[in-house]
């Protein structure tokens, strides 16, 4: 997907928002491309259990070589929509390029570990959802199966 920034337009929503960090001029009609990978996912059920896997590279946005990125970063943390505790914790993050951000909905996740990455669990009211990174692709494993169930198929997937 490409698209072309009208900076005066962003900016103007900007300030009718509350923000007080805008876009620079100098991205002006310049193309951004966002590529979002082909995702694959196996599903099996049979009415009272379920297992669905997820498997994707990550999504990918590419910003012309003369954009200032930590500036165009800082504006988007300075959106009003965005709750002050999410900016907090989003603008923290030092590694963002490379950070899979999952959100921890009312304390539901816990960190784990697949096959040597970092993980997250989330559990919710069917069983639970177990989330991470390896090699550049997004691995998730949804189910109503228990967490240990769910942790053991993960690190026997390859």
């Amino acid at each position: 997907i490409n698209f072309d920034l009208n900076v005066k337009n962003v900016n103007n929503v900007l300030k009718s928002l509350g923000g007080t960090k805008f876009l620079p001029e100098e991205i002006d009609n310049k193309t951004f491309t966002i590529k979002v990978p082909m995702v694959v996912q196996f599903y099996i059920g049979n009415g009272s259990q379920y297992l669905n896997i997820t498997e994707a590279k990550s999504p990918e946005v590419i910003v012309p070589q003369d954009v200032d990125e930590e500036q165009l970063r800082l504006a988007l943390l300075d959106l009003p929509i965005i709750p002050q505790r999410v900016r907090n914790q989003l603008a923290g993050i030092n590694d963002w390029r490379n950070t899979l951000i999952v959100p921890n909905i009312e304390g539901s996740a816990e960190e784990v570990r697949v096959n040597g990455s970092e993980a997250v669990y989330i559990k919710n009211e069917q069983g639970g959802s177990l989330i991470w990174q390896e090699n550049g692709v997004i691995y998730t494993i949804d189910s109503n199966l228990s967490k240990e169930e769910i942790l053991k198929i993960a690190v026997e997937m390859r």
